[in-house]
C-alpha cells in the first residue's frame, strides 16, 4: 500500500461524520420541539414566554456548530490543496489586489461544485463532504424560519 493509498483510505474511512452531525441536528430539532410540548402541558399559562427563550437555546445549539464544522471542513479541503496541489490552491485564495494566500470564497465554492478532482480521489473525498455539510448548512437556514413558525403557533 502506498502513501497515496493511505490517504485516500483514511480520508473515506471517516465518512460517517456528517450523517451524524446531521443526526445531532435531528435529536436537537426533536429536543426543542417535544419541550416546547412539554412547557405548554405542564405550565398552560407561561408557556409563551418560556418558548421563547428555547428559540435562542436552538439557534446557538445548531448554528455555532454548523460554523464550526463548515469552517473546519473548508480549511481540510483548502490544506490537502495548498499540500498537494499548490497551484490551484494559489490560484482559488488569490484576491486581486492582495495575492495568493487569503481567503476567496466564491472562487472556492465554484471549485467545489466543478467537476474538477485533478485527478485526485481525495479531493473528490474532501468536495464531496464539503458540499454535504453546505446541504445541511442550509437545511438548517432554510429550516429556522419554520420551526418558529411552528413554535409560534403550538
Amino acid at each position: 500500500m502506498t502513501s497515496e493509498d493511505k490517504i485516500t483510505n483514511e480520508a473515506y474511512a471517516d465518512t460517517s461524520c456528517i450523517r451524524d452531525y446531521w443526526f445531532a441536528w435531528g435529536v436537537i430539532v426533536v429536543l426543542v420541539t417535544t419541550g416546547i410540548l412539554l412547557i405548554r402541558w405542564l405550565i398552560p399559562g407561561s408557556a409563551r414566554s418560556i418558548a421563547g427563550y428555547l428559540i435562542p437555546v436552538y439557534m446557538l445549539a445548531t448554528w455555532l456548530p454548523i460554523m464550526v464544522i463548515d469552517f473546519i471542513e473548508g480549511r481540510r479541503l483548502m490544506e490537502y490543496l495548498k499540500k498537494c496541489h499548490f497551484e490551484k490552491w494559489k490560484d482559488l485564495t488569490y484576491v486581486p489586489g492582495f495575492g495568493s494566500g487569503g481567503t476567496n470564497s466564491f472562487r472556492a465554492l465554484g471549485f467545489v461544485y466543478s467537476e474538477d478532482n485533478l485527478s485526485d480521489p481525495h479531493v473528490r473525498f474532501l468536495k464531496h463532504n464539503y458540499r454535504r455539510v453546505q446541504l445541511l448548512l442550509w437545511s438548517v437556514f432554510f429550516s429556522s424560519p419554520v420551526l418558529f413558525l411552528v413554535i409560534a403557533i403550538i
